[in-house]
């Protein structure tokens, strides 16, 4: 290899270190981002829970959809994040960092009766 092909060939050593990080639980629901703890989905029973109840109860996550047949509720949730930072040899540095999110939805159907009939998820999917 010629010299003046070695001196073209940067000479850098780079450091990194990146890392997972579990963080408490938090779900942000509606559009004003309210946070709450979880959503709770386990009172759902098919043949018994009404409208009147899941509206109720699950108030946070509702859509605002209006229909007589359907309950439509969305969250996002998250439980851990990670960081990196990279690192040359030089006065180089870069790095970032956040939470990992994922959006749950529910969908509830409801009988002429106002009684659930089936949820996407199932409720003890949730």
């Amino acid at each position: 290899m010629s010299l003046e092909f070695r001196m073209l060939i940067p000479q850098t050593l780079l450091l990194g270190f990146a890392a997972a990080v579990i963080f408490d639980s938090i779900v942000i629901v509606g559009i004003c981002e309210r946070v709450v703890k979880n959503v709770d989905v386990g009172f759902i029973h098919f043949g018994q829970t009404t409208r009147a109840e899941i509206k109720e109860k699950l108030k946070l996550i509702d859509t605002g959809y209006q229909g007589d047949r359907f309950f439509l509720g969305r969250w996002a949730s998250s439980t851990w994040g990670g960081w990196i930072i990279l690192a040359g040899t030089c006065c180089e540095a870069m790095g970032g960092g956040g939470r990992v999110w994922k959006s749950g939805n529910l969908l509830v159907e409801f009988d002429d009766s106002g009684t659930v009939v089936r949820s996407e998820p199932p409720a003890e999917a949730v």
